[in-house]
């Protein structure tokens, strides 16, 4: 469990065993494949507005 304030970076914390069970994979195989996907959320009001 992490807690701490917003914006220290609590998110990226979840990509560290997706990025190191990609690394591991790449130098266990040879073929080039999809990995991973990541769907990641975004703040509704940061997006830039497509009407104007």
């Amino acid at each position: 469990m992490m807690t701490t304030g917003t914006g220290s970076g609590k998110s990226l914390a979840y990509f560290i065993p997706i990025v190191d069970a990609c690394l591991k994979a790449r130098l266990a195989a040879s073929e080039r494949r999809t990995r991973a996907i990541v769907i990641y959320p975004t703040d509704l009001p940061g997006l830039p507005d497509v009407s104007r």
